[in-house]
């Protein structure tokens, strides 16, 4: 069974499934912050969401089990992408 929590409209969420939904938010507020022009407290907040984007990542890595090796890599891989988020290109974000 996948572990699942209430959401408040009443329906149940999986944990996999609230990391991604975090993942696809903290993409959309750095590609935000990316069309800003630089501040201290712009660099400030990429420099967080990316932190947090990379542990978000060694978590979803995490979660897959090797006994579906094809899914394992492809998880795995996004996991340790997303850990690697300076290295991405505008198109990357897009």
């Amino acid at each position: 069974m996948v572990p699942q929590s209430a959401d408040r409209e009443g329906a149940s969420v999986g944990r996999i499934s609230r990391l991604w939904s975090t993942v696809a938010a903290r993409l959309g507020d750095i590609k935000g912050l990316l069309g800003k022009p630089p501040t201290a407290n712009n660099l400030s907040q990429v420099q967080g969401t990316t932190s947090l984007l990379a542990k978000l990542g060694q978590d979803i890595a995490a979660s897959e089990s090797p006994d579906t090796p094809e899914r394992y890599r492809f998880v795995q891989a996004w996991g340790h992408w997303l850990g690697r988020i300076s290295e991405w290109t505008a198109e990357d974000l897009s």
